[in-house]
């Protein structure tokens, strides 16, 4: 896993919380921002217990932020954006209790993709929109793994940016991507441009 998983700051009420996040019905599956000790930054909190994961190791802040849950049948994930220092804002994503905490980069380098606007769409897909040199900023899905992180659709074309935004899911059925080779389409939708507008 990334980061690095540190001790415990005394508690919710001593680390200067925000972006409190409950994951699940056990008290360990709390995600928040917190106040790290000894000069370690604003790093990832976990549990009531507040221990916490210094991903921007040393005295740098990762600012994690917008805690998501994606409900999947393998086993459901929170994703998250947060900072490292030398990959800039990237997709970061773990398991419910924080266990296997995994960064996607996809912005290569120190540069951010600023993945923002998480919104699960059903079916163990997560949509956002995300920032790359070659395409700005564009609707990305994404399962939870690297493999299976892509952008949807270049809806604005080129380098320039759609910003999709107040993203929500479209059907009731859950419609969810199917791959196809390398493309990327939506099952029971012909033509992407029928249902994604900026």
């Amino acid at each position: 896993p990334e980061g690095t998983y540190m001790g415990n700051v005394q508690g919710l009420s001593h680390a200067g919380v925000t972006d409190l996040f409950s994951a699940g019905n056990n008290l360990d599956d709390v995600f928040s921002q917190i106040d790290a000790p000894n000069g370690k930054g604003r790093e990832l909190g976990l549990g009531v217990n507040t221990n916490f994961v210094d991903i921007n190791v040393g005295s740098g802040s990762s600012n994690p932020k917008e805690f998501t849950l994606l409900a999947r049948a393998g086993g459901n994930k929170v994703f998250f954006s947060a900072n490292n220092g030398n990959n800039g804002r990237e997709l970061w994503v773990a398991d419910p209790n924080g266990s296997n905490l995994t960064m996607i980069d996809i912005y290569q380098g120190i540069n951010s993709s600023n993945p923002t606007n998480f919104v699960d769409m059903g079916n163990g897909w997560m949509s956002f929109s995300a920032m790359t040199l070659e395409y700005g900023q564009e609707l990305w899905l994404s399962d939870g793994t690297a493999a299976n992180t892509f952008m949807l659709k270049d809806i604005n074309l080129y380098t320039n940016s759609s910003f999709p935004s107040f993203i929500t899911q479209i059907a009731a059925n859950n419609v969810a991507p199917a791959l196809t080779g390398s493309v990327a389409t939506l099952s029971g939708l012909e033509d992407t441009n029928n249902i994604i507008q900026t």
